[in-house]
């Protein structure tokens, strides 16, 4: 075998332990984000499916870095009520983001469930989302 071709295998290798490895963090953060969505109020699960319509607008051309998605996830465990739901519209926003063009099929379950996230906060918003 050729060096060329050992160095290939093996940066192939580290991309695919890269991507189990992130697919492992964000599954633990949209199990702690789930569990954070699912305590609020609905008068909080509204205002947050108002923040997520906000984050998609303003987001649109951002980029699918991880450091995005961390940074929300560590606004999303704030003591502090409003920075808490900012931070979690920013990681169901930036996750999605993340997950959304996925090579691994591990990463596209994790986006059908934040998409599944989503839609309930939709619902659950009613037409507050659309007059956003």
């Amino acid at each position: 075998m050729e060096f060329a071709t050992v160095k290939a295998a093996a940066q192939r290798m580290m991309l695919r332990v890269n991507g189990l490895a992130r697919y492992m963090v964000l599954r633990r953060q949209l199990a702690e984000i789930a569990r954070g969505v699912s305590r609020l109020s609905t008068a909080d699960q509204r205002a947050l499916a108002v923040h997520v319509h906000r984050e998609f607008e303003l987001s649109a051309r951002q980029s699918r870095e991880a450091s995005t998605t961390n940074a929300g996830f560590t606004r999303s465990r704030s003591t502090n009520a409003r920075v808490r739901l900012l931070g979690m519209a920013q990681w169901i926003t930036s996750a999605f983001r993340e997950t959304e063009q996925a090579e691994y099929p591990e990463m596209t379950d994790i986006h059908r469930q934040i998409m599944r996230m989503m839609r309930m906060l939709r619902q659950t918003a009613g037409g507050l989302v659309n007059a956003a």
